[in-house]
């Protein structure tokens, strides 16, 4: 055996290991998180995430000083 067909041999282990690691991530993936309804708060700025629909959240942002609100996707 050669240097040759041990490298091959190295690489085909690791691939499949890499491949079995990618199923198994799959098969058990997590839920999507979603951080709606978090608020900080400092100075005369409030800001806040809410969520517009199924894919998009907000990232709300209001100045309590001057009465304006700012709405970012």
């Amino acid at each position: 055996m050669n240097s040759k067909d041990f490298t091959i041999g190295v690489l085909t282990v690791t691939a499949a290991v890499l491949l079995t690691g990618l199923i198994i991530i799959h098969a058990v993936s997590p839920k999507q998180a979603m951080a709606i309804g978090q608020n900080a708060e400092g100075g005369d700025y409030l800001v806040t995430t809410s969520q517009y629909n199924d894919f998009v959240e907000l990232l709300m942002v209001f100045d309590t000083a001057q009465m304006k609100m700012n709405a970012y996707v």
